[in-house]
């Protein structure tokens, strides 16, 4: 897929493998985790993959080089259930790890000053057990 389209999804959906094999991994999470939420395996590059705490060979599989990437695609095309599994386990990944939700805890914390803007992933979860409370505002604060 290459250029604009009016409806992303319905572009995934058409896919069976994504593959991202860039070496230059800037705005490419994003691509990635969209085929991820659609279900679909992805292989990817070490470098697409450092932005993605996911799991290689569980939420998606790593290839360095056109005879690997190859190699993988290959193999998740002859594999339905290996498809299936990974693309799973990929679409779960993306719904615990990068829902809107998620996302807002981690902006509160950032804005609280309790984690710093990186780009590695943070279990928003555990930081936010451990930090203090907010007090509420009162009820006529706007």
């Amino acid at each position: 897929m290459v250029g604009a389209v009016e409806d992303i999804l319905a572009e995934v959906l058409q896919f069976t493998v994504s593959v991202a094999p860039m070496q230059i991994a800037r705005g490419l999470q994003n691509k990635v985790l969209e085929a991820m939420a659609a279900a679909r395996p992805v292989v990817l590059s070490s470098k697409a993959a450092r932005g993605i705490a996911a799991g290689q060979a569980q939420e998606y599989l790593v290839a360095d080089t056109p005879n690997d990437t190859t190699a993988s695609v290959m193999r998740l095309l002859a594999d339905k259930t290996e498809r299936e599994r990974i693309g799973s386990a990929a679409r779960r990944f993306v719904a615990a790890h990068h829902s809107w939700d998620w996302e807002l805890q981690r902006f509160e914390l950032i804005v609280a000053g309790q984690i710093g803007p990186v780009s590695a992933p943070v279990d928003v979860r555990r930081v936010a057990e451990k930090a203090p409370q907010p007090e509420p505002l009162a009820e006529n604060t706007v």
